[in-house]
């Protein structure tokens, strides 16, 4: 079966204002201070994959998210999701996004402060997934240039969901940038007497 895209996914939403709301609601939240919660974060690594996978619903991902971030990186993620309101976020949003989106969302949000609350749903979420696509492989790769990692990183779905948010970032930026020509009016017959 063939992945739907992120455009079409998000077009089946049923009550699509009501689901949009209650995203902007989530996620105007501030953020955590993760010095000021770090008694209740997680310390090792499982139970890091464990809460994350938690959040995004899917227990049976914990394993692909364990083997594939690392611990360092995979704290953002959780910050993202630390800085919503979970509560808010409505499960029929959640469930248009694959696991590893979500992951990529999540990311985006701990590094995206002050989203723009004004723009559709789906620019709003493609924004954050972008974003949190850039961030994990910029964690990633300031540690292996630091010697930290020593391992190149690919991370699962990457290339589709650039691909989708890029697409859809830019088709919006067009239609609001387009420049609004003037309309040409006719221009105005000459009387026929002040010809002569």
């Amino acid at each position: 079966m063939v992945k739907k895209s992120l455009i079409e996914r998000i077009d089946e939403i049923e009550n699509l204002e009501d689901i949009t709301s209650s995203v902007f609601n989530a996620l105007s939240v501030p953020h955590i201070n993760p010095r000021e919660v770090w008694e209740t974060m997680p310390y090792l690594k499982y139970d890091l994959s464990n809460e994350v996978a938690l959040y995004i619903g899917d227990k049976d991902f914990r394993h692909n998210v364990y083997n594939s971030v690392n611990k360092d990186v995979l704290k953002r993620v959780y910050y993202g999701i630390r800085s919503t309101d979970m509560n808010k976020v409505p499960l029929e949003f959640l469930e248009k996004l694959t696991n590893w989106e979500k992951v990529y969302f999540f990311r985006g949000r701990w590094k995206k402060r002050n989203p723009d609350l004004s723009e559709p749903l789906l620019i709003l979420t493609a924004r954050h997934m972008d974003i949190g696509l850039d961030m994990l492989h910029e964690d990633h790769f300031v540690r292996k240039a630091k010697r930290k990692y020593k391992s190149s990183k690919k991370f699962p779905e990457s290339d589709s969901v650039r691909e989708d948010c890029s697409r859809i970032i830019e088709n919006y930026q067009n239609q609001i940038l387009e420049p609004r020509l003037p309309e040409k009016k006719p221009k105005p017959v000459p009387h026929i007497q002040s010809l002569f």
